[in-house]
């Protein structure tokens, strides 16, 4: 079938007065929406018979009869005066449009209304940071030439944006450069683009309306007065000080004294004009307490300067008062001096390390630090066994040990922090050097050796006797194990020979001790193995001495005859 969609209807003026003639003209866009329909187009330029429109979509004029439209595309009719005049020239005196979407009628009967141009649509709006020297800036936030409004419950535009550029382009349009800009500070104007922000720069604080004009193509405008208000710029409070970890003066409760420097940076210089000042806060803590040092309504040329009686971190603190050009402000800024004591560091050594018993160990001070305030130290041995006063901070002293164990010594600096008398202590552990050694009893025909050594920083994990016959030239008897802490020897002959005794503790410390022997011959003696725990010989006419000899698991006991005749 060929396409045959009828629009009709009556135009009315903006009074709502019908036309009565052809004064009118009016043209149709067909806007295609379904893929299926014929091509987006316009259609030609026609006038009103008596105050009448019609037209159909089939005539040859837009889509010819065998052209395609279907449910949801749309039709636009644009309506303007006067007749002279085309729907793109910017002289319309009135003008209109509606739109329609297609359903499956055959007649749309709408009735059309045009008005006078409007006036276009102002939405300006201003950004900061409202500063002088800075940018102020005057932003398009959407201002527009969109308007509708209903007539015979139909909607009529005046919207130039509705569907593109090619179906409204340029009619009654924002152009470019049709804002008018008046910074209000007497300056030239500023011209922008609609949609654009333009800026200022303001060398004066105050209050500035900039007023903004927008302009259609019809000649029509809109204005916006933006109230705003300039300030001077942020100054930065700051101040310097010549030591921010001042030192004592010495012994007399006092620190070194402290300069601080106002450095406030003023961009706009304007300190002086608008009688800016400064407070100072200097936080101590006093013979008699806490206390603040107050320096108020000072110029920015004033330094104080301060002395503190105690150490510890301290608070000093500059506030700055500022007109900015509508009121007074503050701004604060603080820092954190030091107040350092005199301080010592311990330290000693000694040696040897690990000491020897009974032997000279040198004791040696290395403390570092400011030595030059030391009074004296003390050292205290063992708990008060052996306590040296008032030594020199570098003096060396000696001690000898004579007792096998871990010894202390407490080192005690007394020195003076600049503020008060004062003292450091530290405590040391001393080892004992682990060394072999044994005694003996003499029995006539031989000798029970007995272990004396002695013990360093842990218990002996083992022993180990030896006997070497200068004789023979030979290892005579040798056993070792943890319960071997004496051993016993005899001889049936005349013999030179040595004893070692060797010793390891459970720190792996290892110790040997040998002594030699000379001994006469034991007449009418037998000699008796003891299972590699020694030598025994057995002499009848003696008093019996009972031996045990016990090598690992083997334990066996031997009854000698001796008399004892001295012991070692």
């Amino acid at each position: 079938m060929p396409l045959n969609i009828q629009f009709q209807g009556t135009v009315y003026d903006k009074d709502a007065v019908a036309f009565s003639s052809d004064e009118v003209n009016y043209q149709v866009y067909f806007h295609k929406v379904n893929s299926n329909s014929s091509p987006s187009k316009w259609g030609s330029v026609h006038k009103t018979q008596y105050g009448q429109y019609s037209f159909n979509l089939g005539d040859n004029d837009l889509l010819t009869p065998s052209g395609k439209a279907s449910a949801g595309d749309i039709v636009v009719v644009c309506f303007w005066t006067p007749n002279t005049s085309q729907r793109t020239d910017s002289n319309l005196i009135q003008w209109g449009l509606f739109v329609t979407t297609l359903t499956d009628d055959d007649v749309y009967v709408q009735d059309a209304q045009i008005k006078d141009a409007f006036r276009p649509n102002c939405n300006f709006t201003t950004s900061g940071p409202y500063r002088v020297q800075m940018d102020t800036y005057v932003n398009d936030a959407g201002s527009n030439d969109e308007h509708a409004w209903t007539f015979s419950g139909k909607e009529h535009k005046q919207v130039p944006s509705l569907y593109g550029q090619d179906m409204f382009s340029g009619m009654n349009s924002l152009p470019s450069n049709s804002i008018d800009i008046d910074w209000d500070d007497g300056s030239s104007h500023d011209t922008a683009d609609p949609g654009s922000s333009t800026s200022h720069i303001y060398s004066q604080a105050g209050t500035y309306n900039i007023s903004v004009v927008l302009t259609n193509v019809p000649g029509l405008t809109c204005g916006q007065v933006l109230p705003v208000q300039i300030r001077w710029r942020v100054p930065t409070c700051d101040f310097v000080a010549d030591n921010w970890n001042p030192n004592p003066q010495g012994t007399n409760g006092l620190g070194e004294k402290v300069t601080f420097t106002n450095t406030t940076t003023d961009p706009d210089n304007r300190a002086d004009v608008d009688g800016w000042y400064w407070d100072w806060e200097i936080s101590d803590n006093g013979p008699y307490g806490n206390f603040t040092e107050n320096h108020n309504h000072v110029s920015k040329t004033f330094s104080p300067d301060h002395e503190w009686h105690n150490p510890g971190d301290f608070n000093v603190t500059l506030t700055l008062h500022w007109y900015d050009g509508f009121g007074w402000l503050t701004q604060t800024k603080s820092y954190q001096v030091h107040q350092r004591t005199w301080t010592v560091s311990n330290g000693l050594d000694w040696t040897p390390q690990p000491v020897i018993l009974n032997q000279v160990t040198t004791f040696t001070p290395n403390i570092t630090g400011d030595v030059s305030y030391i009074t004296g130290v003390d050292y205290d041995f063992d708990n008060g066994e052996d306590v040296r006063i008032g030594l020199a901070y570098d003096e060396q002293f000696t001690k000898t040990f004579t007792v096998a164990k871990v010894h202390t010594v407490n080192q005690k600096i007394n020195y003076h922090d600049g503020f008060h008398s004062t003292s450091k202590d530290e405590d040391y552990t001393i080892l004992v050097q682990t060394s072999a050694d044994f005694t003996w009893e003499d029995y006539g025909c031989g000798l029970l050796f007995k272990d004396a050594s002695v013990v360093g920083q842990t218990p002996v994990s083992y022993y180990q006797w030896e006997v070497v016959s200068a004789g023979m030239c030979a290892v005579v008897d040798s056993h070792k194990g943890a319960d071997y802490n004496q051993f016993f020897y005899s001889w049936p002959f005349i013999d030179n020979f040595s004893v070692t005794l060797t010793i390891e503790d459970h720190g792996g410390n290892v110790s040997s001790k040998t002594k030699s022997f000379t001994v006469t011959e034991c007449p009418g003696g037998v000699i008796v193995s003891g299972g590699g725990g020694g030598v025994f010989i057995e002499r009848p006419r003696m008093d019996i001495l009972k031996v045990t000899s016990k090598t690992g698991e083997d334990e066996r006991k031997v009854k000698i005859k001796v008399k004892p005749v001295k012991s070692q």
